[in-house]
């Protein structure tokens, strides 16, 4: 059923999708109490074995690859809408010395175990009408999407699938589970609750839109460890930019254009790292605000910067704090409310980082008598240091 033929990875999966419904209805399934607007409107299969996507096993190129796919059909009488498909195992493969096991140019493996959920929430999404946020052009490498951080890209892999990506802020309002809150004019100061525990009367989501613009816009969250967002990874605040074009979205080419991606993610840090390349865990925590370096400010003017595709409009967000309760506190176009209206002297021989006003790190001796920033206050050094 999985073999690939030109560009089809499953040349014969409309057999595989007609012979299974019929098969289950042969074994007594009713599949008329699922009917819906005069069809069932989704299927999920789980096949037996191995997926071409999970495996590098001799043969598994004719494996069936996991998928979502919209396509009608009827099988004795019953009309179907849709339907996606996934693995049941994947393969462990041997190791000796720390090193894959090869044999004629494929992978020994050890054993089999059940597959993890992740890819199955990822195709899941496609049902429910999302796209894909990695690069569906070819080799993704350099293409900054929102990799292990979304469950539409890489995430749909992280602890091997067993507990994938929870849905994002944007992917939860595409669903209508979430409506964030528009910023439109200086708003000052804001809480922003957990995006996988709301509380009540707080915001879970803002969006800024480009007034050039406005399918163009940063969507904020606010992701706390919990079951979907694990801490290992990072927590803290997350800019998500956004430039709906319907057409991509409509053939899934979201981010094929290098220079032009439609959903990102803002690192805080200022460096993007790839799932497939990455070394460590704590690569990806420096891209939340305030994450491993104090970030604390995202503005026209900070690096990274708060940019648009179309048009120049300046915004600033600033002081961004997590709270004992898990909410976070920013301020949105204000530098008055996050407690940076009382300066103080201090000496510049603390270990915390200085940050210049527009957010730069001071990476060389500071001066004297000059304000900074440290641990989101206000200071100013001695006159002699």
């Amino acid at each position: 059923y999985g073999a690939n033929e030109g560009n089809s990875k499953n040349a014969n999966i409309y057999e595989f999708y007609n012979e299974a419904l019929r098969l289950a209805q042969a074994k007594g399934m009713n599949f008329q109490r699922f009917v819906n607007g005069g069809a069932v409107p989704l299927v999920v299969f789980i096949f037996a074995g191995e997926g071409e996507h999970n495996s590098k096993t001799r043969g598994s190129e004719d494996y069936i690859w996991a998928h979502y796919k919209a396509e009608f059909t009827r099988i004795n009488g019953v009309a179907f809408n849709s339907y996606f498909v996934g693995n049941e195992l994947t393969p462990i493969y041997k190791r000796e010395n720390g090193q894959v096991v090869m044999e004629d140019g494929y992978p020994v493996v050890d054993h089999r175990e059940p597959d993890g959920i992740g890819v199955l929430c990822h195709e899941l999404g496609h049902a429910l009408g999302l796209p894909d946020f990695y690069s569906t052009s070819g080799n993704p490498l350099d293409f900054q999407t929102p990799d292990l951080l979304d469950v539409m890209d890489y995430g749909q892999y992280w602890n091997d699938g067993y507990a994938p990506m929870g849905y994002s802020a944007y992917e939860r309002a595409c669903l209508g589970w979430l409506q964030p809150d528009e910023l439109k004019v200086s708003n000052g100061h804001l809480r922003i609750s957990p995006l996988a525990k709301p509380a009540a009367g707080t915001p879970n989501a803002y969006i800024l839109r480009n007034p050039a613009n406005s399918a163009e816009y940063y969507l904020l969250e606010n992701r706390q460890p919990s079951r979907w967002f694990p801490k290992g990874i990072g927590h803290g605040m997350l800019f998500y930019h956004i430039d709906y074009e319907p057409n991509r979205w409509e053939v899934n080419a979201v981010n094929t254009n290098r220079n032009h991606l439609r959903c990102s993610i803002v690192r805080a840090d200022n460096v993007w790292q790839s799932a497939a390349v990455a070394q460590k865990l704590e690569e990806y925590r420096g891209d939340f605000y305030p994450g491993l370096d104090n970030a604390i400010e995202f503005s026209t003017e900070s690096s990274p910067s708060l940019s648009w595709y179309q048009g120049n409009a300046r915004h600033r967000f600033y002081g961004m704090r997590t709270n004992e309760d898990s909410t976070m506190t920013f301020s949105y176009d204000d530098y008055t409310v996050t407690g940076l209206n009382k300066p103080k002297t201090e000496d510049a021989t603390r270990f915390a980082p200085l940050y210049e006003l527009n957010g730069r790190r001071v990476s060389g001796t500071p001066r004297p008598n000059h304000i900074y920033i440290r641990e989101g206050k206000k200071i100013v050094l001695p006159t002699t240091l």
